[in-house]
């Protein structure tokens, strides 16, 4: 009796953190309550089982992707399932990955085209086994809304993937033109196995590749690689070309018009025949038409002794003669680098004398040391706390450190809007009771508040030097934008994180749609490492 009793306890409790299980699945992990199921399929060897709801929503269960011309599964499945889909004139808004993926083989065309506006479960894919990324993205991929920013899509995940089996990238983003994605680093992939990367950012809207650590030594073809028309900075400086003739880097560079810095490595080299049509440099009141190579002094002061126009700059990492590689069965030949031509080294737009660095958007962050022993190459927020701290948006509070895990208080984030400004002239009055001239913070607070970016706290209080949680900082960072005058287009299926103050939830959903901050509970106080994450995206994502 005692033991029958017991059973049906334990199933109770079971049953209980059961449901509890599911109560916890965040929100926007599920369709909408009255959604309702339009097509599925149930899961099969090289798929997992699948639905399409009436809202437009996509649940992949967890389970293995795994296609191509696969003899062992005896099918032929060149690309997802629910890709098809799109081409029949269903309509899918939002993609979710609801548990763990191992993907093998090729997993192309994993995504549908035109409507995506939100992706989410990237962070559930094990892609050690995945050979071939090539068309990962349908080629009428694009993302809703994408000329104002609408998405609300958590690709960062994709920066740790493992792709040490990976050989393919054919056209790999094609098709993913949003701005949004101009910070995705991809600097960790392992890409030694890779033969095909024709077309792979054609079109990406990333702004800015430091791809110095790819392994390229095996790669057959480059065409079109880079043709992205909002890539600025690439790094380079890793690379060997020397195994790729010249139809194989036709157009590597085509329509890169914002392209201005690129670092080149010793083993850069290009046969005779090569048409990598790296664009003109504008010729205006601020470029003279040309390149310049660094030398001895920095992307904003180049002091290198060379200066050429691209298609001169091409040609100088031209080769005039091949040879094979030793002990190659069939031979393997390699273009040498032709001396006498120029160094390795990084390339940027030549200005005119006397014109300063521009700064109509924000610069990679470069490698020199920052003063603080506790922010560290590695760190996760080191490159944003480089970037307001030579842009003095926020400074250390000692010589020495930063103090990432402290907090903030209100002063203090009126103080860094009001220099994101520029710090505009201002007379201080005496607005709040506990706000007095003289102080660090006065000109900046009496600003804000004329701006409408900042409030009291109180009939007449500002509580300077109260503490500040992630949600206030995001409803002044929300103020801020909407001074400057930006877009502030939030997708209705943005959902606030557990935890958000009714009066915040605009706020909240805007940062959480532009990945400003992390989808956690936006009541707790905010770090300065999560601040200087705030404020870097921000420029990145506004372009300022």
């Amino acid at each position: 009796m005692k033991k029958t009793r017991v059973k049906r306890i334990a199933a109770l409790v079971l049953a209980c953190c059961m449901l509890l299980t599911v109560v916890s699945i965040p929100a926007m992990a599920a369709p909408a309550l009255e959604a309702t199921v339009v097509t599925s399929e149930d899961a099969r060897a090289y798929m997992p089982s699948w639905r399409l709801y009436s809202d437009g929503t996509l649940m992949v269960d967890a389970g293995t992707l795994r296609w191509g011309n696969d003899g062992e599964l005896g099918v032929f499945q060149v690309r997802s399932p629910w890709n098809n889909l799109i081409h029949a004139g269903r309509r899918i808004d939002r993609v979710v990955f609801s548990g763990p993926i191992t993907g093998r083989g090729g997993i192309g065309h994993l995504f549908p085209g035109t409507g995506v506006s939100v992706i989410e479960g990237l962070h559930h894919f094990d892609t050690r086994d995945v050979s071939d990324f090539s068309n990962l993205f349908d080629q009428y991929f694009q993302f809703t809304g994408s000329s104002s920013g609408n998405v609300s899509v958590d690709l960062y995940p994709m920066e740790n993937w493992d792709t040490s089996s990976l050989t393919g990238m054919f056209s790999m983003l094609v098709g993913v033109g949003d701005s949004y994605l101009h910070h995705l680093d991809l600097t960790a992939w392992d890409v030694s196995r890779v033969r095909s990367m024709h077309n792979v950012f054609r079109t990406a809207g990333i702004a800015s590749l430091d791809l110095s650590g790819w392994d390229t030594s095996n790669v057959t073809s480059l065409a079109f690689a880079f043709a992205a028309p909002n890539l600025r900075y690439l790094n380079l400086s890793g690379w060997d070309t020397r195994q790729l003739q010249g139809s194989h880097v036709a157009g590597m560079f085509r329509g890169a018009n914002s392209l201005r810095q690129i670092t080149l490595s010793e083993n850069f080299v290009l046969s005779q025949h090569a048409n990598p049509e790296l664009p003109p440099v504008p010729q205006n009141a601020i470029y003279t038409g040309y390149w310049q190579n660094v030398g001895a002094g920095t992307p904003d002061y180049p002091q290198g002794s060379f200066v050429f126009t691209s298609d001169e700059l091409m040609n100088a990492f031209k080769s005039s003669g091949i040879y094979p590689i030793p002990g190659t069965r069939p031979a393997i030949w390699r273009y040498p680098r032709p001396e006498g031509q120029p160094p390795a080294d990084t390339w940027v737009w030549q200005r005119h004398p006397g014109v300063p660095p521009t700064s109509d958007t924000p610069e990679p962050p470069n490698t020199s040391e920052l003063p603080f022993t506790d922010v560290q190459p590695g760190d996760e927020f080191y490159n944003a706390v480089r970037y307001v701290f030579e842009r003095d948006l926020m400074r250390g509070m000692s010589d020495t450190a930063f103090s990432p895990n402290s907090t903030l208080t209100r002063a203090m984030v009126a103080t860094i809007l009001y220099r994101m400004a520029g710090e505009p002239q201002t007379f201080f009055r005496p607005i709040f009771t506990d706000v007095v001239g003289g102080q660090w913070y006065s000109d900046a607070i009496t600003w804000a508040n004329d701006m409408g970016i900042v409030r009291g706290v109180g009939d007449s209080s500002f509580a300077p030097h109260v503490q500040l949680t992630v949600e206030q900082l995001a409803a002044m960072m929300h103020r801020f934008a909407q001074h400057m005058e930006y877009d502030l287009s939030t997708l209705t299926q943005v959902t606030a994180p557990a935890g958000t103050s009714e009066w915040a939830m605009d706020y909240v959903r805007w940062a959480v749609h532009n990945n400003f901050i992390p989808a956690g509970n936006p009541s707790v106080f905010a770090t300065r490492a999560e601040t200087a994450n705030f404020m870097y995206r921000f420029d990145l994502r506004y372009e300022r």
